[in-house]
């Protein structure tokens, strides 16, 4: 059993100095594991108060507790019998960073993307009335989760209820970049100022230590404040006026405030909101210094005196900024659109340098699609730069806004493949397979930086839509190549030459984008078994360069033909590579399709997922070699002739 596994049924009857010291040994283990694993750190030391103060009311196995985003509930899991596996956070085959109905009851609902939460509270609630169960429902949302019109959707159908709702608004100022936008501002007004959180803290604990005068005090300067600040500043008006009730803003940090607020809400009744300041990174100081930087960090680096990037290495998002800033210079018809991760995506130095030309919407994909189609209907050129898993988001508004009136704006796909620990609802390997959907736009993806510096300047001169697909950073690999890529044009592939061999081609590699580098370690490993192999890289998925692949499958009719991408295989890139072996009567059987099946991936290191789903160099050359023992007749003479495979 684990440290805290008894203390969730004991919350209700314990004191405030044994829920604050708690609070504090889950702050610790929080930072103890993030910084061995990795994860979300400032976020999650913003809300272990809040969750203890929550849970001091409400049973989360019994009741629905919605956290969203899911990336807070790092003490929500410590509390909730997962202490003992809490170090296995984030690692292949351990516990998720995000709620996973599969680990436990008490994870009611998954959510890995923002601004979902209300509108699954009311599911519940609807489904709690028609079955006569009895549960509570709360929604913890972040503050710049209300950027996102989903929220806004939900907050109106469920005003209309008098069934009881409870949300709290976690309000710490910001998402991962700071906040933006008027409902921003309209929060700032509701919180009365952070100093003021602060001052009255601060003296409640003093009046406090002065016993029963003290508490008596505190009593009647809450009713004179509550009176002056409800006359200058007219509390949640906005909720109120959607059918809302609202209680706040309350002190995030206060134990006994959430919970009073909680109780309150239960009391009520209806839809209740409750607005709880809290700090992001509480507990540990360059978190609070710094929340952005501590949102998402590497393993080893909370230790650090700064974070180690997550885009550390050659960083696909640095080289987008970069030659950004240099088009911008160029160009002034370039701008820049994020939807709240400015940072992330590399715009930094290009919303610092033309900030007239620079557009962060908040957490709002959809919007900052079909905005960009306006812009580029007047002959702007908007560069959106958008996380692959939450550009689907915006499926709707791709196709409808961009594609199909073919408006010339850039889709900038930042985290395109697995993205590794965060698990199954940040992979990015949907976005080729859906993107591949889309009439009349250019799909291309980069395999290192130069190559992006090239496919940037190729959609800033285009007049079609354009997508191009990365990762956040360039994959290791420690051998040697001669891959120069330069002169790109659309639609069309490189031969990458690397080495002569004198070996007859027997494989013919066709990768896309950065799995080239696991088709260099497939190719060093045939080419020491003796084996000879080409690989061409196609840059392209749409339009695909037809011609260079029928060329090839003619020239080597008896090749085995692999082809190889960081995304689902079904709908993607190696399919079209088979549809045009059949069109042509090239023999599509021999073609292998390499990429991520059609199932849940879920976390681990971006190597690890590789070789769990057989996508990574060694098993790609594996299959290779087995494929042609079959064909030679040769199956099962291992470690015999050309196919000892010695070096697997």
């Amino acid at each position: 059993m684990g440290e805290f596994d008894a203390a969730l049924p004991k919350l209700k009857d314990m004191s405030t100095e044994e829920k604050t010291e708690l609070c504090g040994r889950i702050r610790n283990k929080i930072i103890e594991t993030v910084s061995r694993n990795g994860g979300h750190l400032a976020s999650n030391l913003g809300v272990v108060e809040l969750t203890v103060g929550l849970y001091s009311v409400i049973d989360p196995f019994h009741d629905k507790v919605i956290w969203d985003v899911g990336h807070q509930c790092y003490a929500h899991k410590i509390l909730t019998g997962r202490d003992d596996s809490f170090d296995t956070l984030r690692r292949l085959g351990g516990i998720s960073g995000f709620p996973m109905s599969s680990e436990s009851s008490a994870d009611c609902f998954e959510a890995g993307h923002s601004s979902t939460s209300i509108s699954a509270a009311l599911g519940f609630a609807r489904a709690r009335k028609l079955t006569g169960a009895d549960y509570r429902i709360c929604a913890v949302i972040g503050d710049g989760a209300f950027g996102s019109g989903m929220v806004f959707e939900a907050l109106n159908d469920a005003g209309q209820l008098t069934d009881n709702i409870t949300v709290i608004i976690n309000d710490n100022g910001m998402s991962i970049s700071p906040n933006v936008g008027a409902l921003h501002k309209y929060f700032i007004r509701l919180r009365s100022g952070r100093r003021y959180i602060k001052a009255k803290s601060k003296v409640k604990r003093g009046l406090d230590k002065m016993g029963g005068f003290g508490r008596f005090i505190a009593r009647n300067v809450e009713r004179v404040k509550g009176f002056m600040r409800s006359a200058v500043v007219p509390e949640g008006e906005l909720f109120i006026d959607l059918g809302w009730k609202y209680i706040g803003p309350i002190d995030g940090h206060d134990v006994n405030a959430v919970k009073d607020a909680v109780e309150k809400a239960e009391l009520i009744g209806g839809p209740v909101i409750i607005h709880a300041i809290t700090q992001k990174g509480r507990g540990y100081a360059p978190a609070e210094d710094n929340p952005s930087s501590y949102h998402g960090v590497q393993p080893a680096a909370v230790n650090q005196t700064a974070p180690e990037s997550l885009n550390g290495g050659q960083s696909f998002s640095a080289g987008l900024g970069k030659i950004l800033c240099e088009l911008g210079a160029e160009k002034d018809n370039i701008v820049a659109v994020c939807a709240a991760m400015v940072g992330g995506t590399g715009l930094s130095p290009f919303a610092e340098k033309y900030p007239e030309r620079y557009f962060d919407v908040g957490i709002a994909e959809e919007h900052a699609v079909t905005m960009s189609a306006a812009m580029a209907k007047t002959g702007l050129k908007p560069f959106i730069c958008l996380y692959s898993t939450f550009s689907q988001r915006a499926y709707d508004q791709i196709l409808h806004d961009i594609a199909l009136p073919q408006n010339a704006a850039v889709l900038c796909l930042d985290r395109g493949g697995v993205s590794g620990r965060d698990g199954r609802t940040h992979q990015g390997i949907y976005d080729l397979a859906f993107m591949n959907t889309m009439p009349g736009f250019v799909i291309a993806a980069p395999s290192d930086i130069s190559e992006l510096e090239q496919f940037v300047r190729l959609a800033a001169d285009s007049d079609k839509p354009f997508a191009i697909r990365y990762p956040a950073k360039m994959p290791q690999y420690e051998g040697q190549y001669k891959f120069v890529s330069e002169n790109a044009v659309t639609g069309k592939g490189t031969f990458v030459v690397r080495s002569e061999n004198g070996l007859p081609v027997r494989v013919v590699f066709i990768s896309l984008g950065v799995m080239l580098f696991e088709i260099f370690k497939a190719y060093d490993i045939l080419e020491s078994n003796g084996i000879g192999s080409l690989i061409f890289s196609a840059r392209f998925m749409k339009p695909i360069d037809r011609e260079c692949i029928v060329a090839l499958l003619k020239k080597y009719p008896d090749s085995i033909v692999v082809t190889a991408e960081d995304g689902i295989a079904a709908g993607g890139f190696g399919e079209q590579v088979i549809r045009i072996a059949s069109e042509e009567g090239l023999n599509a059987d021999r073609v292998r399709v390499f990429g991520f099946p059609d199932e849940c991936v879920g976390h681990g290191s971006i190597p690890e997922l590789y070789k769990e789903f057989g996508i990574d160099g060694g098993s790609i050359a594996k299959y290779c070699i087995d494929k042609l023992r079959i064909i030679e007749g040769t199956e099962g003479a291992e470690g015999t002739g050309l196919f000892s495979g010695d070096n697997l």
